[in-house]
């Protein structure tokens, strides 16, 4: 028989799906635009569709996983009492708009990027290192460059334009 928690978890991951699927339909009553000129429902609409996506996958992974065994009493202590991680990263968020006025966004928004996947542990330092290089200049083609946002530049934002 299915444990109980692996049921709630089916539940939760179709209630999801459900949710990203109307959060989908009602951004696309909004006005889309097109790139040059992106409306009021340009970012819904593409949140709507990736948060579609995602769910999907999820509800796809939890249907198709076999139950995993519980964690020992150590592990389930350890899972519990990890605050640390949560704390690190709210304090990382909230020195993040000081660092943005200093060091404008490239620089601060890598910083931040880093620094919560180094504290995670998220793979290696040098995967953190360059999977926030990448998103980061992806972020700033994509705001700057494509939806003509403007953001806080300094010396390293105009180098990088140049490139």
């Amino acid at each position: 028989m299915e444990s109980r928690s692996r049921l709630k978890e089916k539940v939760a991951a179709g209630v999801l799906l459900a949710v990203s699927l109307v959060y989908l339909y009602e951004s696309l009553h909004l006005r889309f635009g097109h790139l040059a000129k992106p409306g009021s429902g340009f970012i819904p609409v593409i949140v709507g569709v990736l948060l579609t996506v995602c769910t999907a996958i999820y509800l796809i992974q939890v249907f198709r996983t076999k139950a995993a065994k519980t964690p020992d009493t150590a592990e389930a202590i350890e899972i519990k009492s990890g605050i640390a991680l949560p704390v690190a990263v709210a304090l990382n968020i909230l020195l993040y708009p000081f660092l943005l006025r200093e060091l404008n966004f490239l620089l601060s928004t890598f910083l931040l990027l880093f620094s919560v996947l180094a504290i995670s542990r998220y793979r290696s330092v040098v995967v953190s290192f360059f999977l926030s290089a990448v998103i980061v200049l992806s972020f700033y083609f994509v705001f700057y460059r494509l939806l003509g946002v403007v953001l806080p530049s300094g010396p390293l934002e105009y180098l990088v334009l140049k490139i």
